[in-house]
């Protein structure tokens, strides 16, 4: 009698290790069922000086203007943002990458988001007609950032094609000053080169081609840690102007 009742306990242990039960949430389904959401893109943000923030001067106006439209990729036309959630997206996640399909205006678009431990990658394809241009699986355009968001690299192209329209380098150093350059290949090159400190002073430089059809700064901006500052306009390398707020 005690020996079939050991073997019905050896037998009832040995069916639970061999068949462990599976973790379940709040609502009951399995934790290893979940697909963790995609890593968002965005960029670090500027915290410059209060004064500067609140300052109506028009020269001010233009060094903020600059700096936003800098900083916003998406003003250029590059997003790595799926539609609404009520709109189709199709999803898949295989580790350590998503993947979302989905149409739009007859466009269809393919974002991949890798997680490569401490970056994260984005890659967006299109396939149909983009501004009269048939392409299939093109890569309009990529990204790849740390995880922090201390430095990272982003590319959009020119249509149909892998030459570099936009182009976007930020990076930070260990004494806290960040710096972001924007190139433009578009139609005449630009550079825009930002530069914050930590006590969030900064410089900000506007290059254009000069009359030999090399890069020189054309407007340069300071702002000190008190939030005024002044700028200056070039020529040839020659100054042009020269101005001051607060």
């Amino acid at each position: 009698m005690l020996t079939r009742k050991f073997l019905w306990s050896a037998l009832i242990i040995l069916i639970i290790l061999l068949f462990p039960g599976c973790e379940s949430d709040d609502n009951g389904t399995s934790s290893s069922s979940k697909t963790p959401a995609p890593p968002t893109f965005s960029l670090k943000s500027m915290q410059l000086p209060a004064y500067l923030e609140a300052s109506s001067n028009q020269d001010a106006q233009e060094l903020k203007e600059c700096i936003a439209n800098a900083q916003n990729l998406e003003f250029y036309g590059c997003c790595f943002d799926a539609p609404a959630a009520e709109q189709n997206v199709e999803k898949s996640y295989t580790e350590p990458e998503w993947t979302l399909e989905w149409e739009e205006n007859g466009l269809q678009k393919q974002l991949k988001i890798t997680d490569q431990n401490e970056r994260v990658s984005w890659e967006m394809y299109l396939t149909g007609t983009f501004k009269n241009t048939s392409v299939t699986d093109w890569l309009r355009m990529e990204a790849i950032q740390r995880k922090d968001r201390s430095n990272g690299h982003a590319t959009l192209y020119k249509t149909g094609t892998s030459s570099i329209n936009y182009e976007w380098i930020w990076y930070s150093f260990e004494t806290g000053e960040y710096k972001l350059i924007r190139n433009c290949f578009h139609e005449e090159q630009t550079k825009i080169i930002i530069t914050l400190q930590a006590d969030h002073s900064g410089t900000v430089e506007i290059q254009g081609l000069n009359s030999k059809g090399v890069l020189e700064v054309k407007t340069r901006y300071i702002w000190y840690v008190n939030g005024k500052g002044e700028w200056w306009t070039y020529e040839d390398a020659a100054q042009t102007n020269h101005g001051v707020w607060g």
